[in-house]
């Protein structure tokens, strides 16, 4: 939380402060902690806020967290008495409260916010937190969120020391779509091409270019964009911006990427004469890598350090394939020994 106390807290969301028999030091000027959405993952002096779905055992939670050092919870109904030394907020409609913290969350957030669409999403993240983390403090949620609440709890989490977050974007109706892009307020958008994805089959190149557009809807004119070159429909969709547009492709004036080699085994690519290997057998498209370069170099993170760090993953990533293949689950004959596994 961004140097917030437990009165900010009250008055963001609206709520009806009450403050334990022995109350906090500093009254309702005390200090507060992370906002924790899980009642095991709170530290002292964090504020435990329950989602609306364990409404019906914030009761139970909520001491449990008090347990654990939490300096206050936030409860919907007043039949918790706060211990010494704590606080307990209570709010008539968790959803409007929660919104209107994450709001002020967002605003107050002082790191990057960077939206990823992309039909590998869960390869996209990864490799972006592994580069930005080389020399960056940041987190990465790789689940993509729809429901506005999901969004604004993963909003209200956002750590204020931390330099990034990267948020996966998924196909979405028109009011979810105006609903991430307000609570979330995106900075960089990194997007690749999604017509095919299999979160969502059916895709149309319009509902591609719909989602793109809102991806770059609120992006500020000091924001940035990373998408294809070669998808015509992406790169009309990021014509609508007016943050600055690095395109992925070997043939563009504006590319990243300056030469392109492929060969049955792998496809090689250059940035900022720093070279990139993606072999046939990883199951990535080079694009996805790229992208995550090109965001990491525009983001300061040194292309010596990149290059290590893709080595790391490769071996990283084989090894963890290795591992799922002599489970046993899969250890058991099959008559197709050469089958290998699709990569997530």
């Amino acid at each position: 939380m961004n140097e917030l106390c437990i009165r900010d807290l009250t008055d963001l969301t609206g709520g009806t402060l009450h403050l334990g028999a022995m109350p906090p030091l500093a009254g309702a000027m005390e200090p507060l902690g992370e906002i924790r959405l899980q009642h095991d993952t709170i530290e002292r002096g964090d504020v435990y806020w329950p989602r609306p779905s364990e409404d019906h055992a914030a009761e139970m939670y909520a001491e449990a967290a008090y347990m654990q050092g939490a300096a206050g919870v936030v409860i919907t109904h007043r039949s918790l008495e706060p211990w010494a030394g704590t606080f307990c907020l209570q709010v008539d409609d968790p959803h409007k409260a929660m919104l209107r913290f994450a709001s002020a969350m967002r605003q107050q957030f002082c790191g990057s916010v960077i939206s990823l669409l992309s039909d590998e999403q869960e390869l996209l993240g990864a490799l972006c937190h592994t580069f930005l983390r080389e020399r960056m403090q940041g987190s990465w949620s790789d689940t993509p969120v729809a429901d506005p609440m999901d969004i604004a709890f993963k909003i209200a989490g956002l750590v204020a020391s931390d330099e990034y977050t990267l948020l996966a974007q998924p196909f979405l109706s028109h009011s979810q779509k105006d609903g991430f892009s307000h609570l979330c307020s995106p900075d960089v958008a990194v997007i690749t091409r999604t017509a095919m994805t299999e979160i969502n089959p059916v895709a149309n190149e319009r509902q591609v270019q719909q989602a793109t557009r809102e991806a770059l809807k609120r992006l500020p004119e000091n924001g940035l964009v990373i998408v294809n070159a070669t998808d015509a429909v992406l790169q009309d969709a990021a014509r609508v911006s007016n943050a600055q547009v690095i395109s992925i492709a070997s043939d563009c004036g504006k590319s990243a990427v300056a030469t392109l080699q492929a060969t049955s085994d792998a496809i090689s690519f250059e940035i900022s004469h720093a070279s990139f290997h993606v072999p046939s057998a990883a199951n990535i498209r080079w694009e996805t890598v790229a992208a995550a370069v090109t965001l990491g170099r525009e983001l300061g993170i040194s292309m010596t350090s990149m290059q290590a760090a893709w080595r790391t993953f490769q071996k990283q990533r084989t090894m963890a394939a290795d591992r799922a293949l002599s489970s046993p689950a899969n250890s058991k004959p099959t008559s197709e020994p050469n089958k290998t596994t699709k990569a997530a």
